[in-house]
């Protein structure tokens, strides 16, 4: 107890305490500030490609995957041609009149985030399928099946070839 009324006398000795105060406040709201910033700035680096990437990569990784799972495959390789690129549809506020129109994004202001409706992720338009197991006719038709099922591309966009035996 004597010890916390020593401290506040020592504090109220102290000239100028009212603008150390503030300054110390001020710096630590800045603190605050650019920390919290920078952790949504983190968020948002991913640009619209990367996901392009990553989406089209785990694609075809699951393409690959299955294919090797198919009796007779063998080693297999993948190659997916992709159209486009992602959409992303917002929702908007219409106002709408005979002579003009204008839409604005939904923007929550808990969020300050406009509202994300659907994400429309590009399209498989030709696959090229290399296995060891290539070259069997059962094995093609298999594979040709599975990739044209998971994609939802129809069978004459998929090729499947014999890999190369070194």
């Amino acid at each position: 107890m004597n010890k916390l009324k020593e401290l506040l006398d020592r504090i109220k000795k102290i000239k100028n305490i009212e603008i150390i105060l503030a300054i110390t406040a001020v710096v630590v709201m800045l603190l605050i500030y650019f920390s919290s910033t920078g952790v949504i700035s983190e968020k948002k680096e991913k640009t619209t490609s990367q996901v392009k990437m990553d989406y089209c990569d785990k694609v075809q990784q699951d393409v690959l995957r299955t294919v090797k799972s198919i009796r007779g495959a063998g080693k297999t390789e993948v190659a997916i041609h992709w159209s486009g690129s992602i959409e992303y549809v917002y929702a908007e506020n219409v106002n709408s009149t005979d002579k003009s129109y204008s839409s604005s994004l939904q923007i929550p202001s808990s969020t300050k985030e406009p509202i994300l409706l659907k994400t429309i992720y590009p399209n498989a338009v030709g696959v090229v399928i290399v296995c060891e197991g290539g070259g069997n006719a059962k094995v093609k038709v298999n594979v040709i099946l599975a990739v044209s099922t998971l994609l939802e591309i129809s069978t004459d966009k998929i090729l499947v070839l014999e890999m190369n035996k070194k």
